[in-house]
């Protein structure tokens, strides 16, 4: 049972950990692959349009919630 628990750990930090570490690795790095740290971030978040866009997001989640939820209860009742 261990060894079964065991292979299914490595294949959630295959499948999941490792490509979420190695997008996180390319966003700290500029257009030439050189580090170029949380510059990337500073300039996303001190644009206004890109900003607006993690608001579009929250609605777009928060909307498609509101739908899914009450849809999902009363098609389990």
């Amino acid at each position: 049972m261990r060894a079964f628990i065991g292979v299914i750990g490595l294949y959630l930090v295959v499948a999941l950990a490792l490509p979420l570490g190695l997008m996180l690795g390319k966003s700290l790095q500029g257009s030439r692959d050189e580090f170029v740290g949380l510059a990337n971030y500073i300039r996303y978040f001190s644009t206004p349009a890109l900003f607006q866009s993690i608001g579009n997001s929250l609605w777009i989640a928060i909307l498609g919630t509101a739908i899914t939820v009450p849809a999902a209860s009363s098609a389990t009742a």
